[in-house]
C-alpha cells in the first residue's frame, strides 16, 4: 500500500476484532428496501387476483416480478448481515429486473431499477471511516 500514488482512495479492510456499525443512512436505505419489495409482492399478488385489469401483461411476468422482488429482500437481508454478495446479488437482480421491465414496456420502472443499485452503492460508501462497504466480508 506504500507504493500508492497520493491521493489514491484505498479503503483499509475491517481488522476481524472491530465492531461492525452501521450508519443510519444505511439503515433507513436497506429498511426501505425491504419494505418496497414487500410492498411490490403484495401489489403483484394482488394484480395476479385480477387478471382483467391487465390484459396486456403476458402470464410470465407476474411470477418473474415477484421472484425478482423476493431475490431482492434475500439480497438486503445478506447485506443487513453484512455479505459482500448481497450487493452483488442486488446488483444483477438489478439488471434482470431492468431487462423485465424494458421488455414489459415499463421503462420508467426500468431506469428507476438501476438508480435502485447506484444509490444502494452510494449509501454503502458514505463516510470515511466507518463505510458500509469497508464493513462488508
Amino acid at each position: 500500500m506504500q507504493n500508492l500514488p497520493k491521493g489514491t482512495l484505498m479503503k483499509k479492510p475491517m481488522v476481524s476484532g472491530e465492531k461492525k456499525k452501521r450508519h443510519g443512512c444505511l439503515t433507513s436505505w436497506l429498511i426501505l428496501m425491504l419494505l418496497a419489495s414487500a410492498l411490490f409482492i403484495i401489489l403483484y399478488l394482488a394484480r395476479a387476483g385480477y387478471p382483467q385489469y391487465s390484459p396486456d401483461l403476458p402470464a410470465w411476468a407476474l411470477p418473474v416480478l415477484i421472484t425478482i422482488e423476493t431475490i431482492q429482500i434475500i439480497c438486503t437481508i445478506a447485506l443487513f448481515k453484512w455479505k459482500k454478495w448481497g450487493f452483488w446479488g442486488y446488483c444483477i437482480i438489478c439488471a434482470i429486473a431492468f431487462i423485465t421491465n424494458i421488455w414489459l414496456g415499463a421503462v420508467i420502472t426500468a431506469i428507476g431499477t438501476i438508480f435502485d443499485a447506484i444509490i444502494l452503492y452510494a449509501v454503502l460508501n458514505i463516510g470515511k471511516k466507518n463505510t458500509g462497504w469497508r464493513n462488508l466480508n
